[in-house]
């Protein structure tokens, strides 16, 4: 088998091991620059139009069980900074929650135990693109946001930004 292997390709004379190739390493997640770059583009909606309204940021997450404690404090901080911020009213966060849950080896079979991670959600409905960067901006300056980045990086699953509510019951 190894001999075929480096064996010439096609007609072009060439074994199939060529030593140049490189697949390139994906760079490492960067909340921080993806926050940077919101602020400075327009999300398009599928039809290349821009979103002006019920803009999304949706987060989830997965922690080792040892470490959720310290995580739903950062969490809780940056909901209690959302809580003052947004005190003023409706104009610019529409709605928010934060989840907990622990993760189930079988999600339809919680019988068959856990991972050891507890899954966390953060949920944020904006009425526009420039509340998000609003949000963006001045969630960025505070204290805490460092931490909250490196859990992006350190446990992030999913990170949609600009997302739309496609069907909202209450």
């Amino acid at each position: 088998m190894a001999e075929r292997l480096k064996a010439p390709v096609l007609k072009t004379g060439k074994g199939a091991t060529l030593s140049w190739v490189r697949i390139p390493v994906l760079p490492p997640f960067n909340l921080t620059s993806i926050f940077q770059y919101i602020t400075k583009v327009n999300i398009l909606n599928l039809k290349g139009e821009i979103m002006t309204d019920r803009v999304c940021i949706n987060l989830s997450y997965a922690v080792p069980n040892d470490k959720a404690d310290e995580v739903e404090n950062i969490f809780s901080t940056h909901g209690k900074w959302m809580t003052e911020f947004y005190s003023d009213g409706t104009d610019h966060l529409l709605n928010a929650y934060f989840t907990k849950a622990p993760e189930f080896k079988d999600p339809t079979d919680p019988s068959k135990g856990e991972t050891g991670n507890t899954l966390f959600t953060i949920n944020e409905q904006f009425a526009s693109m420039e509340s998000v960067q609003r949000h963006v901006e001045n969630a960025s300056k505070n204290d805490y946001f460092p931490d909250f980045a490196k859990l992006l990086e350190d446990y992030g699953k999913v990170l949609s930004m600009g997302g739309s509510v496609y069907v909202s019951i209450r």
